[in-house]
């Protein structure tokens, strides 16, 4: 099976590894020049979050014509460029590749189908994590697990072959019954860690260390459920804040820096809309009140549009 993913940050380098580790060739793109020179050069360093190491030869590339046309191509890249990635990512696509998307926040599906047409689209959610070091290595941090569902009955066998890939090498993956659910659970998830890591600058496991903190996230997680809830989406507020509570601890993801934090600290664009803008604007819709979930998007929000104007 070729699976080419396109985003080779974190995320990207943590399922091109497993993907590669279970047999399938994998192709890895991203538009960092230097990370890929050194991945070409020198291998994938990846580090296993307890002290090991082990370095991987890759394909990658910054050139996607350089690609070959793809089984799957895997969407990585933060949700605001899902419909550039997609985009640039025609040429690798054939009439049956499928599309996999397991990217953060809301809005990535339509994104895709809107781009590809009729390709099979595979939607799924990830609560694992990995931080990128630097050029040509990644830390992979704790375990998880991936769901995912085949949104179109032509990507039904190919789900399934992607879920026993990656249990093949020890990653905890399952085929969803609903993946909409799980996509809402993890925005959930998502508006309550990634944007209160980012205020605050701590870790997840130092967002999780008050009780006042911990029951700030269970708010944000419950209003997004409430969202979903409204949506028609049968989201359980009691399984997000199980998820949240099980991250604080260092073998877990309490030692993490999410996405949005490392986003923040790089002075970066965040997803800030995919995970919480479209989120408020759907409770709106409905005439719910969502304030703490408004409170932490419109802290990122500026924040982010006021990187170095900060006094810290």
């Amino acid at each position: 099976m070729v699976i080419s993913i396109i985003g080779a940050g974190a995320m990207g380098c943590r399922f091109g590894v497993a993907f590669a580790e279970a047999g399938a060739q994998v192709w890895l793109y991203d538009v960092w020049q230097e990370h890929v020179n050194q991945m070409n050069a020198n291998g994938l360093v990846v580090e296993d979050g307890v002290g090991g190491e082990r370095t991987l030869e890759v394909n990658a590339v910054s050139d996607i014509s350089r690609m070959p046309v793809s089984d799957v191509v895997v969407i990585f890249t933060k949700s605001m460029y899902t419909m550039d990635a997609i985009t640039k990512a025609v040429p690798i696509i054939g009439r049956d590749t499928a599309v996999l998307t397991l990217q953060n926040g809301l809005g990535n599906i339509e994104a895709i189908r809107e781009a590809t047409g009729n390709n099979p689209v595979i939607a799924g959610v990830t609560n694992y994590a990995s931080d990128l070091l630097k050029p040509g290595r990644v830390e992979l941090k704790g375990s998880g697990v991936t769901k995912m569902m085949a949104l179109d009955e032509g990507a039904r066998e190919t789900a399934a072959r992607l879920v026993g890939l990656l249990c093949a090498v020890g990653h905890n993956a399952i085929l969803s019954d609903d993946v909409l659910i799980d996509i809402w659970e993890k925005v959930a998830f998502n508006a309550a860690l990634n944007t209160t890591t980012a205020i605050t600058g701590l870790t997840v496991g130092g967002v999780g260390s008050l009780s006042e903190s911990r029951q700030l996230l269970f708010d944000i997680s419950s209003e997004v459920v409430m969202v979903a809830k409204a949506e028609g989406i049968n989201a359980s507020e009691s399984h997000v804040h199980g998820i949240i509570e099980s991250v604080f601890d260092p073998e877990m993801s309490g030692d993490h820096k999410t996405s949005m934090l490392q986003d923040r600290i790089l002075k970066r664009n965040t997803e800030i809309e995919a995970v919480c803008g479209r989120a408020v604007q759907i409770g709106k819709k409905h005439g719910l009140k969502t304030p703490k979930l408004e409170c932490v998007y419109a802290l990122v929000r500026v924040i982010e549009c006021n990187y170095n104007k900060i006094c810290l």
